[in-house]
């Protein structure tokens, strides 16, 4: 039996350049993952071809797998606009798993104007973790301003065992408590949340890494073969293969 049963949406937060877009990627292999922009051979066939048409010179910050229509998939910013609301709304009811993501300061965001996210109902987190090794951390580093960026805020490590609360997230700022109600929506507890662990997910056997996850917190099985093509693909883009 999954851990989490009945979810509606996933809410995820994750690192620039940490692998966030490929992760969405895959999960939208599922049938039972809100329909994405692409069917699971288009999203090989555009794997493919992005590795193709690569420069040998292409710095492997910008060798990335934006391949959904940010307008009709992901992206945190859907909750705040009210026809698109409506669309992750109709989503739910009709069945699927809607999958909101952001990078922290998108969170923010969505904290700020807490009213709207209210109508998207049994919601689950799923953090991808700050990474420590090189080859992850190589890929921010080739864009320096975005490392300045996120070094300002607060992702949890891959052992997180405390609360996340989404207001405390930034090393500088400083926000009001929350009232008790927006507390408890965006203060994450451990019982309410899966944490990737953004190197392992890296490695070659990093689908085999998400989806045991995948199938063991959501009871969602993605299909291997098609799903572990796409993430070698995927390295072989980054220049790990």
């Amino acid at each position: 039996m999954a851990v989490f049963d009945n979810v509606s949406n996933i809410f995820l937060v994750y690192p620039a350049y940490a692998g966030g877009n490929h992760l969405i990627n895959l999960l939208s292999l599922s049938e039972k993952v809100e329909p994405s922009f692409l069917s699971p051979k288009e999203l090989k066939s555009e794997y493919q071809r992005l590795n193709r048409e690569q420069d040998i010179d292409t710095p492997l910050a910008y060798r990335i797998a934006h391949f959904n229509e940010p307008e009709n998939f992901a992206n945190s910013w859907r909750v705040l606009d009210g026809e698109l609301r409506k669309q992750l709304v109709e989503q739910q009811n009709e069945g699927y798993i809607n999958v909101v993501q952001g990078h922290m300061n998108n969170w923010i965001e969505l904290y700020q104007d807490g009213e709207k996210i209210k109508e998207l109902k049994n919601p689950i987190w799923m953090f991808m973790s700050w990474p420590k090794s090189d080859v992850v951390l190589d890929r921010m580093k080739a864009k320096k301003e975005t490392l300045e960026k996120e070094n300002q805020w607060i992702y949890p490590d891959a052992n997180e065992n405390d609360d996340i609360a989404i207001w405390k997230c930034h090393s500088k700022w400083k926000f009001n408590q929350p009232s008790p109600e927006k507390a408890a929506m965006f203060n994450v507890q451990p019982g309410n949340r899966i944490i990737i662990d953004t190197d392992l997910f890296f490695e070659e056997s990093g689908f085999e890494y998400f989806s045991s996850i995948v199938k063991g917190y959501l009871g969602i099985e993605l299909p291997y073969h098609m799903g572990n093509s796409i993430h070698q693909l995927w390295r072989e883009l980054l220049g790990l293969g």
